[in-house]
């Protein structure tokens, strides 16, 4: 079976060019909490700078949005 290209679209979204921080997760992921935001995960971290490890795509997808708030 041969398969053709197919054109997609998505909506619009933010990307960041660098990693995200410990310190700059636990801070969007305090905030949200404030907010009753449920997680799976709070995600840990080396140290402060260091990237955020072990957090769940879906506590991404729910802290970026806060974020985006947040900043407005």
């Amino acid at each position: 079976m041969m398969q053709t290209p197919t054109n997609v679209t998505c909506p619009a979204f933010y990307m960041d060019a660098n990693l995200v921080s410990y310190s700059q997760w636990q801070s969007v992921y305090n905030w949200a909490q404030t907010k009753d935001t449920a997680f799976d995960n709070a995600g840990s971290g080396k140290a402060a700078n260091h990237p955020v490890q072990a957090v769940d795509w879906c506590d991404c997808v729910k802290c970026a949005t806060p974020d985006r708030s947040r900043q407005a």
